[in-house]
């Protein structure tokens, strides 16, 4: 399946130090990536996700601007509408299912074991 995941322009995916949305966009991305799926994300030019990387900003915006974030959204919806079919609503449906499937598993709190690391990157999975 083809999915697209757009993160925010304040910080870089996966995070260097904060960014809570990042981080996750980073956990879903690879784990999507490993189930087979065609990913597409829309980060910062500075982030390495899994998948592929479309960016609007080279660097992180700091503080965050939300004219900027809405600049950012409005180039990944104009990218990625030009290549989804109109009728992708039980693609939406899809994706709602796989985000719930993959809810079980992901950390229920991604607390850095020291600074600048979290647990998920050193390929430990924490259930509660």
């Amino acid at each position: 399946m083809r999915i697209a995941i757009i993160s925010t322009c304040a910080a870089a995916v996966p995070p260097r130090a904060y960014g809570g949305i990042e981080l996750f966009v980073a956990v879903l991305a690879r784990e999507l990536v490993r189930l087979g799926n065609t990913l597409t994300v829309y980060a910062t030019g500075d982030s390495h996700p899994a998948g592929r990387l479309r960016f609007r900003f080279a660097a992180p915006i700091w503080p965050p601007d939300y004219a900027r974030e809405r600049e950012h959204a409005a180039f990944a919806w104009r990218i990625s509408r030009a290549r989804v079919p109109t009728s992708s609503t039980s693609t939406f449906r899809t994706v709602s299912s796989i985000h719930r499937r993959m809810c079980r598993w992901l950390p229920r709190s991604i607390i850095p074991t020291k600074p600048g690391s979290h647990r998920f990157m050193h390929g430990t999975r924490m259930r509660s």
